[in-house]
């Protein structure tokens, strides 16, 4: 029976080892620091072998691994931001939408985040989302940052990453 049950621990943390890493690059553009949650996936995946080839079983073994879900589970909850990379490409378009009057945004894709000074949380990289629009009146392209957390939209003087061509 706790073999069964080490097996399904074994699972789910590969599953959830998945799915962290895909929200998390696919809607949040790396946002989400991985340290702390690879460190702790990777203890789950060490108790769930260690459970599953241990010739003698243990209770204790189930109850820490579930233990480690559970909190990798609550931790990835708290930490997800409110505002995915899609919310902010809408965010820079709305704003641009409303200073210029106009009805058509063309968005380059461009880096999707940039290095940032201010510390959001210590479950989150210190990035901004980095998008820019093609402004055709100007036949350039207007770089804004925001925030994941707070979605505060800085429009930037000059592009984040400089080109050397």
């Amino acid at each position: 029976m706790m073999r069964k049950w080490n097996w399904v621990l074994f699972v789910l943390t590969i599953i959830l080892c998945v799915a962290i890493f895909y929200i998390n690059f696919s809607y949040y553009a790396g946002v989400i620091g991985m340290g702390f949650f690879g460190g702790l996936l990777g203890l789950s995946l060490f108790f769930g072998v260690y459970g599953l080839f241990k010739k003698k079983k243990s209770r204790r073994i189930l109850f820490v691994n579930g233990g480690i879900i559970a909190l990798i589970i609550i931790m990835f909850i708290i930490a997800i931001p409110r505002y995915t990379y899609d919310d902010a490409r809408q965010i820079a378009s709305s704003h641009y939408v409303n200073q210029r009057n106009t009805d058509s945004v063309v968005m380059p894709i461009l880096d999707k985040t940039v290095p940032s000074k201010s510390h959001f949380s210590w479950l989150l990289n210190n990035r901004l989302y980095y998008v820019g629009i093609k402004d055709d009146q100007e036949n350039q392209i207007i770089h804004y940052v925001v925030d994941p957390v707070q979605g505060k939209l800085t429009k930037l003087d000059e592009p984040y990453w400089k080109s050397t061509s």
